[in-house]
This record gives structure tokens, C-alpha cells and sequence, in this order.
């Protein structure tokens, strides 16, 4: 989780998501989905971090079925 943290602060982490999307899917992720990514991802990590998951694997946006 570390990794994503320090993406987080240094805002690399959804610039990365949205270029990953675009390789993945083929198309850009909407202002929505961006948005959506820019407000939870953090709280996420934060309350993973609280919980003492500091050392979980974090999937975003992953295709299913796995």
C-alpha cells in the first residue's frame, strides 16, 4: 500500500489509472469514472491503512470474471 500512498501524494496515481484504462480498454475513461477515482481511492487507502491492511494488494478496475 505504500506504493499507492506515495502516488497519491505526489498525484501520479489517477493520471496512471486513466493511461492503464485507455491501454486496457481501448478508449478513455469518462469524467465520471475519473472523478469517481480522484475521490475514493484515497479515503480507500486511508481507512485500509487504519484498519492495519497497510500491507493488502490493491486491485482498481479490475475486468471480471476473474
Amino acid at each position: 500500500m505504500l506504493g499507492v500512498r506515495a502516488q497519491i501524494t505526489a498525484n501520479t496515481l489517477i493520471p496512471k489509472l486513466t493511461e492503464q484504462h485507455f491501454f486496457e480498454y481501448g478508449y478513455h475513461a469518462s469524467k465520471a469514472e475519473v472523478r469517481s477515482w480522484e475521490r475514493s481511492v484515497a479515503v480507500l487507502v486511508s481507512d485500509l491503512e487504519d484498519a492495519g491492511l497497510d500491507q493488502a494488494e490493491l486491485l482498481l478496475e479490475y475486468r471480471l470474471p476473474l
